[in-house]
């Protein structure tokens, strides 16, 4: 339900402005058509965008950018497309996800124009006008960065702690092998072991114990 309102706002909010989108030769912001490879700071009417050639990205206000005829991308501030060889690559700025078509995925995310629509990351094909786009909240991205930290807590205690374990394994045989057990070290160098259950073998060898 969020995200359906979020994209509903994105939309509205892009509906009004001057005609933004990809041409043949270059970008088109209302009636000027961007033809340098230099990013420019330009007016779009519903908000500022940075533009070149070949990337837009709006700055202050979600904006529908045309792709293809019949085929846009409604994009949030911060969040840049560039035409590529593959087709238009997403990404934005201390974001490595981004929210396409309602699909969390890692950027950049390559979105290919189709016959049926526009084709996601190579995957599926949402069919379709529009699609929209939206930046992954910091907060998840620092809850999965956090995660990644204790698990590299645990494998690392996990590694100082193997070699004890082991070591523990090896005296626990060492023990288990002894034909008397080990009582307070061994019963020949400490009066400590000379217990009942220690000297019984050396009484069963021989009758005065040696």
């Amino acid at each position: 339900m969020k995200i359906a309102l979020a994209c509903a706002l994105v939309v509205l909010g892009a509906s009004s402005g001057a005609s933004i989108g990809f041409e043949a030769d270059g970008v088109r912001v209302g009636d000027l058509l961007v033809t340098d490879t230099a990013l420019q700071l330009k007016d779009a009417g519903a908000g500022h965008v940075l533009v070149s050639s070949s990337v837009l990205e709006p700055l202050t206000g979600g904006l529908t950018i045309s792709l293809a005829p019949e085929r846009a991308l409604v994009l949030e501030p911060g969040i840049r497309v560039a035409r590529t060889k593959e087709g238009f690559s997403l990404t934005a700025h201390n974001r490595r996800r981004l929210e396409v078509a309602g699909q969390v995925l890692m950027t950049p995310v390559i979105v290919e124009v189709v016959e049926k629509g526009l084709r996601i990351a190579g995957g599926r094909v949402v069919e379709g006008g529009s699609v929209a786009v939206r930046r992954v909240q910091q907060d998840d991205v620092d809850a999965e960065l956090k995660k990644m930290q204790e698990a590299a807590k645990k494998m690392q205690k996990s590694l100082q702690e193997k070699p004890e374990s082991t070591q523990e394994e090896r005296d626990r045989l060492r023990r288990k092998k002894l034909p008397f057990p080990p009582i307070f070290g061994h019963p020949f160098l400490r009066g400590e072991g000379a217990t009942e259950h220690a000297l019984l073998p050396l009484f069963e060898a021989s009758p005065i114990g040696f």
